[in-house]
């Protein structure tokens, strides 16, 4: 009864929180986007079979399945690391209480394991394997091929957990996942003789024995959980104790350089120590740039071929950072926002910071796509656009959250913090910040020579930049038309 009363009071947070009430035309576009996604896969249910009878006419589809599956995972974690967060939960007050620690931490993991996002995925396997298996096992294997498939998502949730705690703690954890996954697909394409048959045999085993793969994958799954559980114990404790922990530096660094520009620089001397020192937020740089560099890996070898996916990558490349670090513009600052609202100019000044700063982080997409301009795939021209229409368009659009923003965020907690999605309008911002830039540069290749398309890239993005003092000052003036509402906001959320 105690998981029903927590889980009750886990859907009373969730009501309550000053986003539960935000935009609704942003909520009913997040629901179709679902929706569009489930479609997707329930095509793909029903596509795949037919085309892999076709291409690989020597396997039955759910050889070929067992193929791909670790690609499918490794699509599948990195999609996690771009949208899921970590569970989170705020059980510190509950451990005053006498309840055991083992039953909130397990349910803190279940709240995380037990999404739509995993269940999603039922919309491709039911019809793949009642078109695959059904046909020579019956029904009975086709529904354990289905719950195999499942254990190996949740498996992956749950890897997904522990990487993305690791990596909270020490960047360098990163490496973890990238060596994990993608030491099994390099091997999978380097010795496609030796490691393809062993997942072949995956595919047919989940087929032909269905229940005793089942059973070896609930066992892996209990594993598993054990050892996600032992990560998030470890580091919830490490974060209830972290008030007596002081951390010792040798050295400060001053940033000096940013003096010369008055009280902007202090501000923005104040936001560079917030992204260095912070844990949250210096991961999030980290991630911001090993996405940038795993997308120019990604276009150094030529793997697109389309137009709107070249278009895409290369403006995910110039946006990335800078989307991943605005996004939760102002959250942070919730945590203290009582203190700059003291000086009635704090505010617009420390957005003044935050742009100049970020204007800054998006000359190191510059820096990384160098390979491409000597290789020939990308113009010096063509880069300077993107980076100009960037800091003039993309960067304005994600700093509109400023206003829509009212939940304070932890700068070190990972773990023990208050458990709540972003509102639907932030959402929304961010997924057109990095898909919108991509249709327009798309569309403009398509009808227009490639100079033409640098001039009107470089040109709106400079226009964007010389009128900044505008639109940072309309932020402003609807920051503070809503200030005590946002307030409200992130008080409740601290």
């Amino acid at each position: 009864m105690i998981a029903f009363d927590l889980l009750k009071h886990r859907y009373l947070e969730y009501k309550r929180n000053p986003q539960f009430y935000g935009s609704t035309f942003a909520k009913v576009m997040i629901y179709l986007g679902g929706a569009m996604f489930a479609g997707y896969l329930l095509l793909f249910g029903f596509l795949i079979p037919k085309m892999f009878g076709e291409l690989f006419p020597a396997f039955e589809p759910y050889h070929m399945l067992g193929k791909w599956m670790f690609i499918i995972l490794a699509a599948d974690v990195l999609i996690r690391f771009m949208y899921q967060k970590t569970p989170s939960s705020n059980l510190k007050p509950y451990f005053l209480l006498p309840i055991g620690k083992r039953k909130l931490l397990n349910l803190l993991m279940l709240g995380n394991v037990v999404s739509l996002y995993n269940a999603i995925w039922l919309f491709f396997i039911v019809p793949f394997a009642f078109m695959t298996v059904t046909k020579f096992y019956g029904a009975g294997a086709a529904f354990a091929f289905v719950c195999t498939f499942e254990a190996f998502i949740v498996i992956n949730n749950l890897l997904y957990i522990i990487f993305r705690i690791l990596v909270n703690r020490t960047i360098f954890s990163i490496l973890l996942p990238v060596v994990f996954y993608g030491s099994v697909i390099a091997a999978l394409f380097a010795f496609d003789e030796t490691v393809s048959p062993l997942f072949i045999t995956l595919g047919d085993a989940m087929a032909a024995n269905a229940w005793l793969t089942l059973t070896a994958s609930l066992v892996v799954l209990a594993a598993v959980w054990l050892l996600a559980y032992k990560v998030v114990e470890t580091t919830m404790q490490q974060e209830l104790s972290s008030a007596a922990k002081v951390e010792k530096r040798k050295s400060v660094t001053d940033y000096s350089f940013f003096d010369r520009f008055g009280e902007v620089g202090a501000y923005m001397k104040l936001e560079m120590k917030m992204v260095v020192r912070n844990k949250n937020c210096r991961s999030q740089f980290i991630m911001g740039c090993a996405a940038i560099l795993l997308f120019v890996v990604l276009l150094y070898m030529d793997l697109y071929t389309t137009t709107f996916m070249q278009s895409f990558v290369i403006c995910y490349v110039f946006s990335v950072l800078g989307v991943i670090m605005l996004s939760g513009v102002m959250s942070y600052e919730g945590n203290y926002i009582d203190c700059l609202l003291v000086r009635r100019v704090s505010i617009l000044t420390l957005l003044r910071a935050k742009y100049y700063l970020h204007c800054l982080f998006a000359l190191l997409p510059m820096v990384f796509v160098i390979p491409l301009m000597v290789d020939g795939q990308q113009t010096f021209g063509r880069c300077l656009a993107l980076l100009l229409f960037t800091c003039g368009i993309i960067f304005p659009l994600v700093l509109q959250l400023a206003v829509y923003n009212k939940k304070s965020a932890p700068l070190n907690d990972s773990v023990n913090v208050k458990s709540s999605s972003a509102s639907g309008i932030a959402t929304v911002i961010t997924m057109a910040a990095l898909t919108v830039p991509s249709i327009i540069l798309t569309v403009l290749t398509i009808f227009f020579e490639p100079l033409t398309v640098t001039l009107v890239l470089a040109l709106t993005g400079i226009a964007g930049i010389g009128t900044s003092d505008w639109w940072l000052k309309d932020i402003y003036k609807r920051f503070t038309a809503r200030k005590y509402a946002n307030l409200d906001g992130y008080r409740a959320t601290r």
